[in-house]
């Protein structure tokens, strides 16, 4: 199963989806215990569901390192597994 959103206000912030999932919360932390709380993903769930390998077909490119290729890989300013929730949307993309 791949994730997804209807939300297409935060395009340009690929852990908007990520943190929606996680905490069930717009940006501004609301609602405050979650909308449907009871729905809210594992980190891991949530990651493996919006990271591009794990959708239906996968990349047929996928380990070839060159340019305009897709990366197999990204470095992060934070570990979305570990980080604080109230941090995971300023989590920067370096590479």
């Amino acid at each position: 199963m791949a994730g997804s959103s209807d939300d297409f206000s935060f395009l340009g912030d690929p852990f908007w989806n990520f943190y929606a999932a996680v905490t069930r919360k717009n940006p501004a932390g609301q609602p405050a215990k979650g909308w449907h709380p009871g729905e809210r993903l594992a980190r891991d769930v949530s990651l493996k569901l919006f990271t591009d390998w794990y959708a239906p077909g996968g990349r047929v490119s996928a380990g070839v390192l060159k340019p305009q290729s897709p990366a197999d890989f990204i470095i992060v300013s934070d570990d979305p597994l570990r980080v604080e929730e109230s941090k995971i949307l300023h989590i920067k993309v370096h590479v």
